[in-house]
């Protein structure tokens, strides 16, 4: 058996690194990505999103845990434009994510 948690909703106050460290040392095998946060400075909204994501795999590898599946941003559609546009792109950065961190479910 692998006990997994959600980074939820502690990452909003601890940020995604603090939140993995907490988790692994809390004894959890493996992790469940929020990629939820796309309000402005969100850090899949940078420029270096990609290096950042790659940071959390080289952490979490390091701390022996991995991600189990991941959230992406809710909801997934408001049926108006060009709020629908908006979390569309926001939808896939977060499969982009999750492809750099080989999560195997979003």
């Amino acid at each position: 058996m692998k006990l997994t948690m959600t980074t939820s909703p502690m990452h909003a106050k601890l940020g995604d690194l603090e939140t993995i460290r907490l988790l692994a040392g809390a004894g959890f095998d493996c992790i469940d990505l929020s990629i939820t946060n796309f309000k402005e400075g969100s850090p899949w909204l940078q420029d270096n999103w990609k290096e950042y994501t790659l940071s959390l795999k080289e952490e979490a590898t390091r701390l022996g845990v991995t991600f189990a599946q991941a959230h992406g941003p809710m909801p997934s559609s408001k049926g108006t434009e060009p709020e629908d546009t908006v979390i569309f792109n926001n939808l896939v950065r977060s499969m982009e994510v999750a492809s750099l961190l080989e999560i195997p479910y979003i």
